[in-house]
C-alpha cells in the first residue's frame, strides 16, 4: 500500500529498452548488393561501414531493385539521429516525431545495440496533405465489384422480384454453366 508523504523512483526507460531492431556491420567497400544481402540475413534495418553513417536497408532494396548492387553502399549513407543507450524515451520520440526513419541506439563501450524504428511516424511524412483525398479519388475509379449480390444478379439477368436463391440459379443458368445448373431452394 502506497505511504503518504513517501518518495518513489521514476521509472523511465531508457533507449535501450526500446531498441526493437538489430543493426549490423559491413565492410568499409562493401558494395550495394552484398551490403543487402547481410542486412536480410540478420533482419538489420541499417547497416554501417564505420559506425557513424548509416545505411537503410530500404534504401539497399530500392537501389537492388534500380539495378545498382555494383555500387558502393556508402553512397547510399544518410545521417541518422544516435543515441546513447541511456537517453531518455522522450529524447528518442522527439527524434521520431521530427521525422528520422530509424534512431540509432549506442552503448559507449560496445557500439551500436541496434535501432528503434519510426515505421508510423515516417508512413506519410513525406507525402502532400492532399495525398489521401488524391487516392481515395484514384481507388473509386478503379474499384469494381468484388462479387454480385443477390440484388444486383436480379437486376443484371432479369429477375426482379425473385428470392436470391432463384436470382442466384437464374444467373448460373444465363452465364452458360451447362454442366452444373443449382436448383432453387424451397421457400420456407
Amino acid at each position: 500500500m502506497a505511504k503518504r508523504a513517501h518518495a518513489y523512483p521514476q521509472v523511465d526507460p531508457g533507449a535501450a529498452a526500446l531498441v526493437d531492431a538489430p543493426v549490423a556491420s559491413v565492410p568499409r567497400g562493401a558494395r550495394v548488393g552484398d551490403a543487402l544481402r547481410l542486412a536480410r540475413r540478420r533482419q538489420a534495418v541499417a547497416v554501417s561501414a564505420d559506425g557513424r553513417a548509416w545505411i537503410l536497408r530500404d534504401d539497399l532494396a530500392r537501389a537492388a531493385r534500380l539495378g545498382l548492387d555494383d555500387l558502393p553502399a556508402a553512397m547510399l549513407a544518410r545521417s541518422v539521429p544516435a543515441v546513447e543507450s541511456r537517453v531518455s524515451e522522450i529524447a528518442v520520440r522527439r527524434h521520431l516525431a521530427s521525422g528520422a526513419p530509424v534512431v540509432i541506439v549506442r552503448d559507449g563501450r560496445r557500439g551500436a545495440l541496434g535501432a528503434i524504428g519510426a515505421v508510423a511516424a515516417t508512413t506519410f511524412t513525406s507525402s502532400s496533405p492532399r495525398f489521401p483525398e488524391r487516392l481515395s479519388a484514384f481507388a473509386a475509379s478503379r474499384r469494381r465489384p468484388r462479387s454480385w449480390s443477390a440484388a444486383s444478379c436480379a437486376t443484371r439477368f432479369g429477375a426482379p422480384g425473385r428470392s436470391p436463391r432463384v436470382t442466384w440459379t437464374s444467373s448460373w443458368k444465363v452465364m452458360g454453366s451447362p454442366s452444373r445448373e443449382l436448383s432453387p431452394a424451397p421457400s420456407v
